[in-house]
């Protein structure tokens, strides 16, 4: 589907644009500042994890490709359902249709919290981007699942001790 996408219009209120304000970034720190670059490798890999934000993914030439498709601005005026972070976006194929959407909460958030799985993989990537052991890892979040029937939290405690965290 990437191949398919001419062109996407993302609209935000201004404090997130003025927070968002690299609008070509030059290294994986500024492409952590970046709705262009975020919303690109999205479109691309369908996820945006640490491992992505990397000067080597940030200057692939799809990457830069998509990121000339985005139109970043600010929306003029606040609706009254608008949240502080509410976020539009339009995204136009190139059959001409346009698939609209809109997230009034960040994921995550408490209005929109993540399900443990999706809270377990986000762990495994950050995990892995920072070259913990797999075995650790894994029985890391073996016991994080469990904790509802862990006696102690002496086990996890222990764990990231063991791990210098």
């Amino acid at each position: 589907m990437p191949g398919a996408i001419t062109k996407i219009a993302v609209r935000t209120n201004e404090r997130v644009l003025n927070t968002l304000i690299h609008h070509n970034p030059t290294d994986g720190t500024q492409a952590k500042f970046s709705m262009e670059f975020t919303l690109a490798i999205i479109a691309l890999e369908r996820q945006a994890g640490l491992g992505e934000f990397t000067a080597d993914t940030l200057n692939r030439p799809d990457v830069r490709d998509m990121m000339g498709k985005i139109n970043y601005s600010a929306y003029p005026d606040s609706g009254n359902d608008y949240t502080n972070v509410t976020t539009l976006i339009d995204i136009t194929l190139s059959d001409g249709r346009t698939l609209s959407g809109r997230a009034d909460h960040a994921r995550g958030s408490t209005k929109a919290p993540m399900s443990f799985d999706d809270v377990a993989k986000k762990f495994w990537q950050c995990a892995t981007y920072a070259g913990h052991p797999q075995k650790w890892s894994e029985a890391l979040l073996r016991d994080v699942s469990g904790l509802d029937h862990l006696p102690a939290t002496e086990k996890i405690v222990n764990s990231l001790i063991s791990m210098g965290l």
